[in-house]
């Protein structure tokens, strides 16, 4: 099949389950990009790809370029993707993650600072920008439209199935899916080193001023913080006032990865209950592969289910200090492999493929 990917900003290097996805669909596929905005820090790309954020050339050069659908990612693109199929008659199918599913206050700040003043998808977008400030009002907008026979399904986090059914979602559109990564790519049962990490995007969610407390707490092994884009100049800013107890590490390819997760013992994974939009982090199932022992922050009940027994989950970071200066149980390490597998894209590619197929 010949599919066009309509994203919101690619290629961005805090969302490189993207990239997964796309890499292991592609040996089937045609896969072709369109992004409304660039990203924050990008990576390096090697599928065909355009920025356009006018609804008018997007759905002319979907009519235009033979496809047979339309995928995207995040629930609050559902109106501009709808409208291109409504226009092209292209059905469409959507993966859901966190944010967008969790309900923040803060998506509509989010979202209104992306779109750039000008921006000729506002028309669309206007509505769920709107709706954003009263609450998860944007999941009920999207029901009606994932509802309709163009939607093929959603695909969503376990979680965030409750989320879309009380927004009105059919339960037969709905597909439990886990978070995507290459098994393969970071599977290494060989010795890890002594360090300990954390990784995400630089935003208050992450919470990442709490590793560098915990360093500071926990003196002996090194402390690596990958925060990537965003506040992340402010974070070194405080991080220098404190004293340097973390390595702040420069922007790492995701192919490269792999390596970078070898040199740890333990990731902690620190998260904002406040916000509490963090989903299923895919830097948890990485770690695992790589024989990485976890720790990560407990915002909400479903993430033991993620954990699976692999791993630690702390209200505090305090609670871990003791934790990161041993080494890894052999029994939770062998059992992290164990519940990495199981959101190997290999796996569960099928359930994507499958709602292609209906088409």
């Amino acid at each position: 099949m010949k599919v066009l990917y309509l994203l919101f900003d690619y290629p961005q290097l805090t969302e490189t389950y993207i990239e997964t996805e796309i890499r292991a669909l592609s040996d089937r596929h045609r896969i072709e990009i369109v992004a409304l905005r660039k990203p924050n820090v990008a990576y390096a790309s090697d599928w065909p790809l355009r920025y356009c954020d006018d609804v008018e050339r997007i759905v002319e050069y979907a009519r235009d370029g033979d496809f047979d659908l339309i995928h995207t990612h995040w629930a609050f693109m559902a109106e501009v993707v709808a409208e291109v199929s409504r226009r092209t008659g292209l059905p469409w199918t959507l993966r859901g993650h966190a944010f967008d599913m969790l309900w923040s206050g803060d998506l509509r700040t989010r979202l209104t600072s992306y779109i750039r003043t000008g921006s000729r998808v506002r028309h669309v977008l206007d509505a769920v920008l709107a709706s954003a400030a009263t609450g998860p009002a944007h999941l009920r907008r999207a029901a009606p439209l994932i509802n309709d026979d163009a939607c093929l399904g959603v695909l969503a986090l376990p979680f965030g199935r409750h989320w879309l059914e009380r927004a009105g979602v059919d339960p037969r559109k709905i597909h439990d899916c886990r978070p995507v990564m290459d098994y393969a790519m970071f599977h290494d049962r060989g010795d890890n080193g002594e360090a300990v990490m954390n990784v995400g995007a630089c935003i208050p969610k992450k919470n990442m001023e709490d590793f560098l407390q915990l360093a500071r707490m926990a003196p002996g092994p090194d402390y690596h913080l990958y925060a990537v884009g965003y506040q992340r100049d402010a974070l070194a800013a405080r991080n220098a006032r404190l004293g340097q107890p973390v390595s702040m590490m420069p922007p790492i390819p995701h192919r490269a990865m792999p390596a970078e997760y070898k040199k740890h013992r333990w990731l902690v994974y620190t998260s904002s209950p406040r916000i509490g939009t963090v989903g299923w982090p895919v830097a948890v199932a990485e770690a695992q592969a790589a024989g990485v022992g976890v720790c990560l922050a407990n915002i909400r009940p479903d993430l033991a289910d993620y954990l699976g027994g692999a791993g630690i989950l702390f209200d505090s970071v305090a609670e871990v200090v003791d934790v990161v200066r041993g080494p890894v149980p052999d029994e939770m390490r062998e059992r992290g492999f164990e519940q990495a597998a199981k959101s190997d894209i290999q796996r569960h590619r099928t359930v994507l493929e499958n709602l292609w197929n209906a088409a």
